[in-house]
């Protein structure tokens, strides 16, 4: 089965938990964008305001290599005068809002996605499935992208962090991947290279643009030369962020142990943190995990249910940390927060739209799926669970 083999086979429009208003400080617009990443979209409509410096809020990041219909925000009374369109990008003024967007300002996300490379038999079987998770759900896993590319050797930089190794974790922070922009790119490799000559560094790489951040830290690292206090002077957003990778990390860890201890047939799917475990699509097996209470953990989460106690416990130990230890307690107003997430998620409006011969690939078929997620869920867990 091949995903997004094309950008228009995989559609993600936001659902938006924010009208518009006639007045307001705040103009409020509609992204299109075809494979391009939101990086990218902001760097074209800066181009049109003429301002590096231009607040640009979003709701949420959506796929590159995708068709996505999303919201933002630009602070100021910008209206009609910043439309435009090109072939990848378009920008439509809808009105104002009294303050700019801000993660998690969304209902949700509605998909549509085209599945190719399918032969007879796996278009049965997706068709079964569908009408399978219609009445079941699927198993609501973070997926990849909710830890970024593949994770360095090392780990997660939060796990570091909480070890106060704060080196190794600016270091993995400093580490050059494929979807950062050239500049960044280039400044990561010369850190590396240079790790520890931190004024040669800052004199290498303060004539690259779009680095502002990245220039902060190594100021903070000449002047110091305190990791701690380096790590602490990243962007909060982004230091939230890594917090939250790993806590979802944990979470799917000991959501895989539980299903694989409780359920005697199970499959084992390989994404970016490693390996996920479904149970079959039978009534039987979702019954056995449904109604189970697993919270996002942090210092002071308690597990009333024993096994799952015991398995959170057994993953911290070969994490080499204590539930104690993330407190996070000299990384000031950066911390975990618990809070219950659904084991089960139901998709809404889910149905077949379209199958038969496959545009790109000779003698094979291919399928389109339509469904609506609520917010915080993946539609990537959901394919996974229809290839079972």
């Amino acid at each position: 089965m091949k995903i997004k083999q094309l950008p228009e086979d995989f559609v993600v429009e936001e659902i938006s938990s924010i009208g518009p208003k006639k007045k307001g400080p705040v103009s409020l617009y509609l992204l299109e964008k075809n494979n391009l990443d939101v990086l990218a979209a902001k760097g074209e409509i800066r181009k049109k305001i003429k301002s590096k410096q231009a607040t640009i809020s979003f709701a949420g990041i959506k796929d590159k290599r995708a068709i996505t219909k999303q919201f933002l925000t630009i602070k100021g009374k910008y209206g009609d005068k910043l439309n435009f369109k090109t072939k990848q990008i378009s920008l439509t003024h809808l009105g104002f809002t009294q303050k700019p967007l801000k993660t998690g300002d969304l209902k949700g996300n509605r998909f549509t996605i085209t599945l190719r490379d399918l032969n007879k038999n796996q278009v049965k079987q997706i068709k079964n499935n569908v009408e399978k998770i219609k009445q079941l759900g699927f198993i609501n896993y973070f997926d990849s992208q909710r830890f970024g590319e593949a994770l360095p050797e090392e780990g997660f930089i939060a796990k570091h962090l909480m070890r106060e190794n704060y080196e190794l974790a600016l270091k993995i922070y400093f580490t050059p991947t494929e979807k950062i922009s050239p500049e960044r790119k280039k400044a990561y490799a010369i850190i590396q290279k240079n790790w520890g000559k931190w004024k040669k560094i800052q004199n290498e790489i303060q004539s690259l643009d779009g680095i502002k951040n990245e220039l902060k830290v190594i100021y903070s690292l000449v002047e110091n030369n305190d990791f701690l206090k380096a790590f602490k002077v990243i962007d909060l957003k982004i230091r939230e962020i890594l917090m939250a990778s790993y806590q979802s990390y944990l979470w799917n860890k000991a959501l895989s142990q539980f299903i694989k201890l409780n359920i005697e047939k199970t499959n084992e799917v390989e994404y970016g943190a490693g390996k996920l475990i479904f149970p079959n699509l039978e009534k039987e097996d979702y019954d056995k995990v449904s109604h189970i209470v697993l919270p996002m953990i942090d210092k002071d989460t308690i597990f009333r249910n024993p096994q799952i106690k015991e398995i959170m416990e057994r993953i911290l130990k070969k994490e080499k940390l204590t539930q104690e230890q993330l407190k996070l307690k000299k990384m000031g107003n950066v911390f975990l927060r618990s809070r219950l997430r659904d084991i089960v998620i139901h998709p809404k409006q889910l149905k077949v739209v379209s199958e038969g011969e496959d545009t790109e690939n000779s003698g094979k078929q291919q399928v389109t799926i339509k469904f609506d997620l609520q917010k915080g869920s993946y539609a990537t867990v959901l394919l996974k669970t229809l290839e079972l």
